[in-house]
């Protein structure tokens, strides 16, 4: 009897530990399930326009791995974020060559191991050993651009005029109305590289007094200050002219052809955009994998023909559109928008020039 009633007891503390653990498996499910998720997710903080959605759920396919990606829509600020959490919260990011050299300085990023990125043979030798990562220790080339103007030849009736930076700051020549860089340093460094041939001289206040005077005498035809607006600037026939990188143009000519991108005979900047992990990121290896699949040929024919970049590897040259992606004779040529000139003094130039 007695030990039928130990039994009884014994069976019914089971089941009650049972349902308790049925419980608490049920409530904490999620979290759960979040935990085995997260060993095998990585965070990306990246341009709108460089990753297509659907072969990012291709690759989870292919490797259940997940991403988590959130955008931003300037270099300054990716370079914010990241330097309030002092290089941790992300696994990946993408940004563009001047600021991988504050990044680096400011200790936000982490060595990159050469060796786990099977494409590495194939990079186009241009985009590496650049002034902002010498050795490439830190960076991954993916995709680059070149700003030049983006034009509607049916306002000039055809007739254009010489393509020069002109253009943009001869009230001469300048169209009734453009479309300028809304970007302190880009516009800056372009006015400073229109009068004087280089953006990265040693800038006196005589310098920057006439940097300003030009940028001032500009805004009056100024329709407006943008770069993710240019489509309706074109296309909307605000604007026949606006300064931009050639994929944007690309892609607004694909709905009205007369539109077309040109590179200003003096030569212009281009922009780099690569990959780079944060400091605190614990997934690099996680990371290499997507990277590794983002370099497969037909991800970057993909992408290029999506978005318009160009490519970054060298037998990937044979397909790019000539219009957007100069030669390497060309490239040569190119300018970077180096940190020549303190950001708070940037700031400065930009503030007095929205306020005249």
């Amino acid at each position: 009897m007695q030990n039928s009633r130990l039994y009884t007891i014994m069976m019914r503390s089971v089941m009650v530990f049972f349902w308790v653990c049925v419980l608490v498996m049920f409530l904490g499910f999620s979290h759960i399930v979040h935990f085995f998720r997260s060993e095998r997710s990585i965070n990306i903080f990246s341009w709108p326009t460089l990753l297509d959605v659907s072969y990012l759920e291709r690759f989870e396919r292919e490797t259940g791995i997940t991403l988590h990606v959130s955008y931003y829509e300037t270099n300054e600020e990716l370079f914010s974020k990241l330097r309030a959490t002092k290089g941790s919260g992300y696994d990946l990011v993408i940004p563009s060559d001047y600021v991988v050299e504050l990044m680096i300085k400011e200790g936000l990023l982490q060595k990159i191991d050469q060796t786990k990125i099977h494409a590495w043979p194939e990079l186009d030798p241009k985009l590496l050993s650049l002034y902002c990562d010498p050795h490439n220790d830190y960076t991954i080339p993916y995709f680059w651009a070149v700003y030049g103007l983006g034009i509607d030849t049916a306002y000039f009736k055809d007739a254009l005029p010489e393509v020069s930076w002109d253009l943009i700051f001869d009230s001469k020549k300048i169209p009734s109305s453009i479309g300028m860089l809304d970007a302190a340093r880009e516009a800056v460094l372009l006015a400073a590289f229109y009068l004087y041939g280089s953006s990265d001289i040693a800038m006196t206040p005589e310098h920057i007094a006439k940097i300003k005077k030009l940028l001032i005498e500009q805004k009056r035809f100024v329709g407006a200050y943008t770069e993710s607006n240019i489509e309706h600037l074109l296309l909307g026939k605000l604007c026949p002219l606006v300064v931009a990188m050639g994929p944007d143009i690309l892609r607004i000519q694909r709905v009205n052809p007369a539109i077309k991108f040109v590179i200003p005979k003096e030569g212009s900047f281009v922009v780099i955009d690569s990959f780079a992990i944060p400091a605190k990121s614990t997934k690099v290896d996680l990371v290499y994998e997507f990277i590794n699949f983002l370099l497969k040929s037909d991800v970057l024919e993909h992408h290029r023909a999506k978005f318009g970049m160009c490519c970054p590897t060298k037998k990937m040259q044979s397909i790019h559109d000539q219009t957007i992606c100069p030669s390497d004779e060309e490239f040569a040529k190119m300018k970077f928008f180096k940190t020549t000139l303190p950001e708070a003094l940037l700031n400065e130039i930009w503030i007095q020039l929205m306020a005249y």
